[in-house]
């Protein structure tokens, strides 16, 4: 930037701060005293702009140009609306700043991580019980697998009876059957291990 363009800066800077700290509203963490400074920056880059160019610096246009930009949410360090954190989208309600920890209305025990956390098994868990549910399933009959495949599936006695061609009552007894074979290989609280909470978890809650 030119002598001559600074002297235009320091022409205008007092009717940016003047404009500034009474009709433009801080933003989040803001302050006026930053949005004065960011409000200068921005004008003294379209003024060096116009320099570079060959263009007239008319200090006026310059002026209200960086004051509306300043008003709209555009920044020195950022003038787009992508950014969430961006004080564009904030103006534009395009984004809500929350903290992770804050616990949800209505209910004092959940936090918005809680919510937005896979409450699936953490890995090594669903490993290890896919490795002996393989084993287990490779150890029964297609006519057991097809009984416990068709009841994950969501599948009603009567649609697994009418696939294997036998009567409902006949399913119950294979399915009961399935379940003894299952506790003597997992044990007799398979039922309660299954709806145990991850480590991830408990590890998380322990800590809160």
């Amino acid at each position: 930037m030119s002598p001559y363009a600074g002297s235009l800066l320091l022409q205008i800077m007092p009717t940016i701060r003047a404009t500034v700290m009474h009709t433009i509203k801080p933003v989040g963490c803001e302050d006026h005293e930053e949005m004065v400074q960011d409000a200068t920056a921005m004008a003294a880059s379209m003024l060096d702009s116009c320099e570079r160019k060959g263009k007239a610096m008319i200090p006026k246009s310059v002026t209200f140009y960086a004051i509306q930009a300043a008003r709209s949410g555009r920044r020195s360090t950022y003038g787009g609306r992508s950014d969430a954190l961006s004080t564009a989208a904030q103006l534009d309600n395009h984004s809500i700043v929350e903290s992770m920890n804050a616990p949800l209305s209505g209910d004092g025990n959940l936090t918005l991580g809680d919510m937005l956390a896979d409450k699936n098994d953490d890995p090594a868990t669903h490993s290890a019980r896919k490795m002996d549910w393989d084993e287990l399933m490779g150890k029964l009959d297609d006519r057991s697998v097809t009984v416990i495949v068709g009841t994950a599936q969501g599948y009603m006695n009567l649609d697994v009876a009418k696939t294997l061609s036998v009567s409902p009552p006949r399913v119950i007894k294979m399915k009961r059957r399935i379940a003894d074979q299952i506790k003597q290989a997992w044990g007799n609280h398979v039922v309660a291990q299954s709806i145990i909470k991850p480590e991830w978890r408990k590890a998380m809650e322990n800590h809160r």
